[in-house]
């Protein structure tokens, strides 16, 4: 799957999700810091990726509709830490739900995963 992390995720996360065999870049890479949400999502959409994310404005699938990107992944740790986030990363791109996150919004709890899928075609 093509990603972008966002400005939020370092080095550890990058290499995981490219261990997994998932073609990562990130936000920094591209000088992209600080882009507003609305300028962000059309350039990740641009070229094909999945945008995730730490930033729960994101989560918002009225506002950022399903089936009009890549996807959106957000992350929610009960408490951000580097190794509470790549368990997040590992469950979700380890599982058998990787296929249903193209387009999709999708919302990672440490007990949950919620996924919005985009309208059938």
């Amino acid at each position: 799957m093509k990603l972008k992390l966002d400005e939020h995720f370092g080095l550890t996360a990058r290499q995981l999700l490219a261990s997994l065999g998932h073609d990562v870049v990130t936000v920094r890479d591209q000088g992209l810091q600080g882009t507003p949400d609305e300028r962000l999502l059309p350039i990740v959409a641009s070229e094909g990726r999945a945008l995730v994310t730490l930033d729960r404005g994101f989560a918002n699938f009225h506002v950022f509709t399903p089936g009009s990107h890549a996807g959106i992944i957000v992350l929610r740790p009960f408490r951000q830490s580097p190794p509470r986030i790549a368990a997040l990363l590992e469950r979700l791109f380890s599982s058998d739900l990787t296929g249903r996150l193209e387009g999709a919004v999708v919302v990672v709890r440490e007990n949950s995963v919620r996924i919005f899928p985009p309208p059938p075609a």
